[in-house]
């Protein structure tokens, strides 16, 4: 049992390493930029976690969609993938900032919108990933439902 203990103290309990400076409104751990010694992502995590995204059955519904409105397969493809270059131009330069600083949204948000305004831009942020999270999670499970449904 206190082989698990250690186990659980020292790999599993989050211990904040001191530096000597105590939590500000202004900064704290969570927002200040990350040591690149401490960086773990390279630039082929993202490009993969961009393909993993665009490539989802929520995002393949879109050339389908287009499909079933009359468009031919072909086309319907290099439609989604000037979208898919469209929408990746204003990604990819939104998120360079944070990933050439080490710095998280709510830092870019406060350059943008002052420190007051940036709760805004938070608060819209955290209602939008639910809803959006329950449009990429619906598909899959009516297929899902469809699927058993039919059986």
């Amino acid at each position: 049992m206190a082989r698990i203990r250690s186990f659980y103290d020292n790999h599993v309990l989050l211990q904040p390493e001191e530096q000597g400076r105590t939590p500000s409104r202004w900064s704290s751990d969570d927002l200040d930029p990350v040591p690149k010694s401490k960086k773990k992502w390279e630039w082929y995590h993202v490009g993969g976690f961009w393909i993993a995204e665009g490539f989802s059955a929520a995002q393949l519904q879109t050339a389908s969609a287009a499909v079933a409105v009359g468009l031919n397969p072909g086309l319907a493809l290099v439609a989604y993938f000037i979208g898919n270059l469209c929408i990746a131009v204003p990604c990819c330069g939104s998120g360079y900032i944070g990933s050439k600083y080490s710095v998280n949204f709510p830092v870019i948000a406060r350059a943008a919108f002052g420190f007051w305004g940036s709760f805004l831009a938070i608060v819209v942020r955290m209602a939008v990933a639910p809803i959006w999270f329950g449009v990429k999670l619906s598909s899959p499970s009516r297929l899902w439902s469809s699927r058993i449904l039919r059986r």
